[in-house]
């Protein structure tokens, strides 16, 4: 697949949706994000927001500036979970 996947990048409007589809991707991200956290703000105490916050930042930077892999990231935001 990676292939054939390398060959269609060779495409300018292949490339060019391609850049398309990765915004149209962050921004659904982003909506699913939002979504998630808007029940938190209304039924939790704010403290408990700015932790929920606060560990999804840390979570982001985990994963976004270490070479930490992500499955450990999740474990370990389970195991909080749990602990909290």
């Amino acid at each position: 697949m990676i292939r054939i996947w390398d060959s269609l990048k060779k495409f300018r409007p292949i490339r060019a949706s391609l850049e398309g589809i990765n915004a149209a991707n962050a921004g659904l991200v982003a909506a699913a994000a939002i979504l998630l956290f808007q029940p938190l703000v209304i039924n939790q105490s704010m403290k408990i927001v700015v932790l929920n916050a606060l560990f999804t930042i840390a979570a982001f930077a985990l994963t976004a500036f270490t070479k930490i892999p992500a499955w450990t990231i999740i474990l370990i935001g389970l195991a909080f979970g749990l602990i909290l």
